[in-house]
């Protein structure tokens, strides 16, 4: 099984949020089960989270969140040929031209763009907590999702 990590999984499992249990439970499951486990965080999903931590506290800290997610067994890909950054731009465009949900934020951010693309790409399963944005793709078939809370 291949798992694609959004931005908000990755900060949950690191800053012990709401979900980070669901998170620890997929990355176990490799352990687990063995052979054929593969995670995966695209680069813009990674920069998402070194931001957030280096916002907070500090260089050092930031790195080693990174180092963290690293050693959980989290591969980055730094995928952005041609058909890959117009799978991105495609995908923004279809989700802001669906109909938007009556609470959230509705639009689909960059990154997640970027981590469902490489999700795609690798017939993998997108981890995330962003309801609000994806479920509405994976409804009509744009994205197989796997929500931590």
């Amino acid at each position: 099984m291949i798992l694609v990590f959004d931005s908000s999984a990755l900060i949950a499992l690191l800053a012990d949020e709401d979900g980070a249990n669901q998170v620890e439970a997929l990355l176990r499951s490799a352990s687990d089960e063995g052979e054929g486990f593969v995670f995966f965080a695209h680069a813009v999903n990674l920069a998402e989270v070194y931001w957030h931590v280096l916002a907070r506290y500090d260089h050092a800290t930031a790195e080693a969140a990174i180092q963290t997610l690293a050693s959980a067994g989290i591969q980055e890909r730094g995928d952005l040929d041609g058909v890959f950054w117009r799978d991105v731009a495609a995908l923004v465009v279809k989700s802001r031209q669906m109909p938007k949900p009556t609470s959230g934020r509705g639009n689909l951010a960059m990154g997640d763009a970027f981590g469902i693309a490489l999700s795609n790409r690798l017939g993998a399963d997108f981890v995330t907590s962003d309801r609000t944005e994806i479920e509405p793709l994976e409804g009509a078939g744009m994205v197989s999702a796997h929500f931590i809370r």
